[in-house]
């Protein structure tokens, strides 16, 4: 059997006419008004936005495509504008990230879509600590005034603001707003209002043989305790006979125990000994032999006269 195959002649007449009916209907579809944002389209050129987006076929033709947003229209994503920029709720011609700057015609006064100054007055956050009231000026920049400092429950003369700290200060420069434990030189620095052995403190700690120190209590610093036992950081503790002359560690000066051997310096008292209050008592005996009496002056009298053998004695 003989295959048959049309004449050359008739093989480019069917192809002529095939691309001839393709462009004629492609053309008619371009001739169309052109489709608004969201609605399917053929082509680039059948949108008014100039794009249309989700192509699934390769090359400039889209099978399921959808329009984009043209400049100006409402958005909610970059993806959905034909410019790739959502800003202010509008497809926008850049991407408008400067400060002070809008993209929608209530934010700026101008057109929807276009880039520009926001309207002087506009608040705005110039991003530093030393200012309370930011606004743009008529030029797109960022502009603060006022001054925050004292901050809440600080002291009056703390009104310098550092920026470089992001705190206020007195105005010689000692910062405040300091936390317990923090290093201090006056009570007007801390939060608290309290600057204990050079550091912030959580109490006042003006009692007998508190600090607020690790060193001398050993607890953190910035918290008031007693002072260990032994030491006297503040010489608050007095030196003597039944005194120890440092901390106990409870809160009061040690003294010692009342077994303690001592010397009240009196002739008339012997065996004398510590009461563990700190002070030095004598004991029963007085030094003079039997039926003699100690008078003042460190003497034993017997009927009025020195004893023999002892002080004041013949």
């Amino acid at each position: 059997m003989k295959s048959y195959f049309p004449p050359v002649p008739q093989v480019a007449a069917l192809l002529i006419a095939a691309v001839t009916a393709l462009t004629l209907g492609l053309r008619a579809a371009e001739a169309t008004p052109c489709k608004r944002a969201g609605a399917t389209c053929p082509t680039n050129r059948s949108c008014c936005s100039g794009l249309c987006l989700g192509a699934t076929s390769g090359g400039r033709n889209h099978v399921t495509g959808v329009c984009a947003v043209a400049q100006g229209g409402p958005c909610t994503a970059d993806g959905g504008c034909a410019s790739g920029h959502c800003v202010d709720g509008v497809c926008c011609d850049t991407a408008c990230t400067a400060p002070c700057h809008g993209c929608s015609a209530a934010k700026t006064g101008g057109t929807n879509g276009t880039c520009a100054p926001d309207t002087a007055g506009t608040a705005c956050n110039d991003g530093k600590f030393c200012t309370t009231t930011d606004a743009c000026d008529s030029s797109g920049n960022c502009v603060g005034s006022g001054n925050p400092c004292p901050l809440p429950g600080q002291s009056t003369i703390c009104s310098t603001c550092q920026e470089s700290t992001d705190s206020c200060a007195q105005s010689e420069g000692l910062t405040c707003g300091l936390g317990n434990g923090q290093a201090c030189s006056a009570s007007f620095q801390c939060t608290s209002g309290f600057c204990v052995d050079f550091v912030c403190c959580d109490a006042a700690c003006d009692g007998t043989c508190e600090a607020c120190t690790k060193a001398n209590t050993g607890a953190d610093d910035g918290t008031c305790e007693f002072v260990s036992a032994g030491l006297d950081p503040n010489e608050q503790c007095p030196t003597g006979t039944c005194l120890t002359g440092s901390c106990d560690g409870a809160g009061a000066c040690g003294v010692l125990a009342d077994t303690t051997h001592c010397n009240d310096g009196m002739f008339c008292s012997q065996t004398d000994h510590c009461d563990g209050a700190g002070h030095c008592v004598g004991g029963s005996n007085n030094g003079c032999p039997m039926n003699c009496f100690c008078e003042p002056g460190d003497t034993c009298l017997q009927e009025g006269q020195p004893c023999p053998g002892v002080v004041g004695g013949p």
